[in-house]
């Protein structure tokens, strides 16, 4: 067969060019896709990681305000008295009974031991305001 004409012009207009355009396009796009999904990834992680970053410092604030509340006198002395029945010169421990079975600690001047509650509450409250053992 004989070509009339340019053959570069011929080439251009030939169907093995236009594969090579198309497959070359499909790559083209195929990649731009791909970077597409991995950019789209990374931001979402991005957001992930900086939600997460609040939670934290959130939770920083919460353990440094507990952190400052345990380094006070106050508690150290309340969990003195609740966790080891630690008293002040002069202070006596009371359990209280919550009714649920559990017993609760109490400071008073004077003592009303559980087991000896054979009196009336009445009777209990006047030991209590008046002293008398």
């Amino acid at each position: 067969m004989i070509l009339r004409g340019n053959p570069t012009k011929h080439f251009l207009r030939s169907l093995i060019f236009a594969f090579v355009i198309c497959a070359a396009a499909i790559l083209f796009l195929f990649g731009f896709m791909k970077a597409f999904v991995q950019d789209y990834a990374v931001r979402k992680e991005i957001k992930s990681l900086e939600h997460e970053k609040a939670q934290l410092e959130q939770n920083k604030l919460t353990l440094l305000d507990r952190l400052q509340d345990i380094k006070s006198d106050s508690f150290v002395e309340k969990e003195a008295r609740l966790k080891f029945g630690l008293q002040k010169p002069g202070e006596s421990v009371i359990l209280f009974n919550t009714g649920d079975g559990s017993l609760e600690l109490g400071n008073a001047t004077t003592t009303v031991r559980t087991a000896e509650r054979t009196l009336s509450n009445a009777s209990v409250w006047w030991l209590y305001f008046f002293h008398i053992n």
